[in-house]
Parts: structure tokens; sequence; C-alpha cells
């Protein structure tokens, strides 16, 4: 009579989305080759490499039909879990602004390539992904989200920025040297003035009284 056979098929690890394919490698004791279907679940096989494709639950089974010596091996079913992806945001760094700078753009992204929202608090507004200042002084927090589908989890992000008014310098003081006008005759020739000041901006003159231009 033909021989009995069994499948010794180990269990498999729980898995997340995104995980590399992976190989299985279940056995029988007739050493006649094993063959894997998958009974249920976002797995494909390819021979006994298996590959996500998403989250859920998978069960894959083994069997072997028996040939001219062996009966046929019960199938062995093992089941595992394929927890959802935690998904990234990336904001680019943004530097403190002031008050009268134009608006620019937000950069972000997030590794799973779904669409984004955006939040913002504080002195700016959002268009978009478009930032654009108020012309107020204080902290702007900006959130980014991603609610997340069947095959990733929710994510969040936060930037925050500083928004101060642009400082003004005080004037400084300055002196004037004019040095003393000698005493003139009607007809003499005419004469040029000096003066500077600690500046050294130019300095200006202007007749106060008296019959001179």
């Amino acid at each position: 009579s033909k021989g009995s056979q069994t499948i010794t098929f180990d269990a498999i690890a729980d898995k997340s989305f995104g995980d590399a394919a992976f190989t299985l490698s279940p056995t029988a004791s007739s050493s006649l080759v094993v063959s894997l279907e998958v009974v249920s679940g976002p797995v494909t096989l390819s021979g006994t490499e298996a590959t996500i494709t998403g989250a859920g639950t998978a069960t894959i089974k083994a069997t072997q039909a028996g040939n001219e010596n062996f009966n046929a091996a019960a199938p062995v079913e093992r089941t595992f879990t394929i927890a959802k992806k935690v998904q990234v945001i990336t904001i680019a760094d943004i530097e403190d602004k002031l008050t009268t700078d134009a608006a620019f753009d937000l950069v972000a992204s997030v590794d799973s390539d779904l669409a984004l929202s955006y939040s913002i608090d504080g002195p700016a507004t959002l268009s978009g992904a478009t930032v654009t200042l108020t012309g107020e002084e204080g902290t702007v927090t900006i959130t980014v989200s991603q609610g997340g589908n069947e095959n990733y989890l929710a994510a969040e992000a936060a930037a925050t920025f500083e928004v101060t008014a642009p400082e003004v310098a005080e004037k400084q003081e300055q002196t004037i040297t004019f040095a003393a006008i000698a005493d003139k005759t009607f007809g003499d020739a005419a004469f040029a003035l000096e003066a500077t000041a600690t500046s050294e901006l130019a300095v200006s003159f202007e007749v106060v009284s008296g019959p001179a231009t």
C-alpha cells in the first residue's frame, strides 16, 4: 500500500504592509514538493515567495497531492496578520519670518504618496500650501496630516516658526564744523564756504539775513 506523508509548515510571523516579500519553506515527510496557495487575504504567491499587497488577515495553505508511492498529505493552513503601515510626513524647515516677508509655499511630503491636509494657527493664513503672513507678530504653527486608509495608519506632523517686525535703527547724532567767516568789504570777490558734518553727509547752506547770496 501507499505510504502516508505529513506536511511541516512553520507558523508565519505577522507582517506590516510594505514589508519585503518573504519565502515560505514547507516540507513533506515524503520529500515530495509541497504546493502553496492563497486561501484568502491581501497576499500573492510566486512559487514559494509571498508578496504582501495590503493590510488585513491572510491564510496560505500547503498541500502535497502524493504520487504512486505516497497518499496525499493532509493540508496545513497558516494564518497571519498584516498590519497597516506607519506613514511618515516630512516638512521642509521653515525659517523665522519678518512681518513684511512675502507669501511662501510650504513644502511637505508623505512616503505613502497620499493626499495631505493642512491647518494653521497664528498670524498667517493658508491657501492650499501657500502661507501668507498677516503682518502681525507671533508664533505660527502649521499642522500637516494624512488620515490614512485601508493600508496606512493616520499620520501628523507640525512645523513652527516665529514672525517678528523688522528692526528700525535709531538715527545717530551728527555735528557740523563751520569755521568763522572773516569780515568782508563790498566789492570783494566771491568766496567759497567750507563746512563738514561728522556723518560725512553733504552740508547745505542758506542765507539767513544780510546782503549776500
